[in-house]
């Protein structure tokens, strides 16, 4: 089983970069992701607090468009957030096999 965001989540007002960009933090603390297979112990947990920087153009028009996201603080273990998802695969197979 699969469960994601029992997380409080905090965002900042926006950023201006002085560059036409602007920048939204974003922190989520809590349990961010756990992995089990049944009723086994878990393969994965990213869990404590998990900090991104996310930053979007300003056009002309009023809208943006999203440039980017980079984690700027951990806090305890974030393994399938610092691999962008490919730890799956690492911890998955070994267990079904």
């Amino acid at each position: 089983s699969i469960k994601f965001a029992a997380v409080l989540t905090r965002r900042s007002l926006p950023i201006d970069n002085g560059d036409g960009t602007l920048t939204f933090v974003v922190t989520f603390k809590g349990l961010y992701g756990q992995l089990r297979i049944g009723d086994g112990p878990a393969l994965l947990i990213d869990a404590g607090t998990l900090t991104f920087a996310n930053t979007f153009a300003v056009n002309a028009d009023g809208t943006s468009t999203y440039l980017s996201s980079t984690i700027v603080e951990v806090r305890g273990p974030h393994p399938d957030a610092l691999s962008d998802g490919a730890i799956l695969c690492d911890v998955v197979v070994p267990a079904l096999t």
